[in-house]
């Protein structure tokens, strides 16, 4: 299968971004808990909480982002620089099948890794504060990983339009970075709102600040978006000369 073979390829690295991932959303926050020893346990409870939110949004969305150029560039399009592409494409199999099953694994990982790292996060947050009230906390998973896999299915498309991962990978963060300041720019200029892939990280908001808005349009949205590309990495793969 396939995505037997993906997984061979990659679980090395996967190991090696779920230990980032649980560090960063499970241990730093732990670390900084001590510097909230004062006060009342009310107050420690939200000082805590404040502690996670921001470990979750500064330090873990950069690491799904990473994580998401990593895998992206060992998706289908890798097959033309390695050379194994023929050989694919003699198996009795339509080319979308590897398009779909090479992209569904490594998103699979991705929601796996968060998962992962989330529940540590809020594992140890219980252990420390021994309050399991903020049960939403738990939904930080979905903006990380939708943020995840736009990054990821970018890489992936990129990594087959250009029919080597590392030139994917190089022009999949140049324009995840445009995609990030772009907006910036446009909205500090001529005070214009236009979508970034970081409004889904409003969520942490809504976990963890009573009377805020879960991103349900941003959310939406940037999942389609995620989706696009490996549908026009299927269109691509599907008419590509071997």
């Amino acid at each position: 299968m396939y995505a037997w073979k993906w997984w061979r390829e990659n679980r090395s690295r996967v190991i090696v971004y779920l230990i980032l991932l649980v560090i960063i959303t499970a241990f730093l926050p732990w670390v900084s808990w001590w510097d909230y020893q004062q006060g009342s346990s009310g107050a420690r409870e939200a000082a805590a909480l404040d502690v996670w939110r921001i470990c979750l949004v500064s330090l873990g969305s950069p690491a799904m982002a990473f994580a998401g150029l990593g895998l992206g560039a060992s998706g289908v399009g890798e097959e033309f620089a390695q050379g194994t592409v023929e050989f694919l494409l003699t198996r009795p199999r339509r080319r979308k099948y590897f398009v779909w099953a090479g992209w569904a694994t490594g998103a699979m990982t991705l929601l796996i890794m968060v998962l992962l790292a989330v529940l540590a996060s809020f594992a140890t947050f219980v252990y420390l504060t021994k309050s399991v009230h903020h049960w939403k906390f738990l939904t930080m998973a979905v903006p990380l990983f939708v943020l995840g896999a736009v990054v990821y299915s970018l890489t992936y498309f990129m990594t087959a339009l250009m029919k080597s991962g590392r030139t994917g990978l190089s022009l999949s963060l140049g324009l995840f970075v445009i995609a990030l300041l772009l907006p910036l720019a446009v909205r500090l200029q001529w005070r214009i709102d236009l979508p970034t892939p970081l409004d889904v990280l409003a969520a942490s908001k809504w976990a963890t600040v009573p009377g805020a808005h879960f991103p349900t349009t941003a959310t939406i949205g940037w999942s389609l978006v995620a989706l696009a590309f490996p549908l026009a990495t299927q269109l691509l793969f599907e008419r590509a000369d071997v």
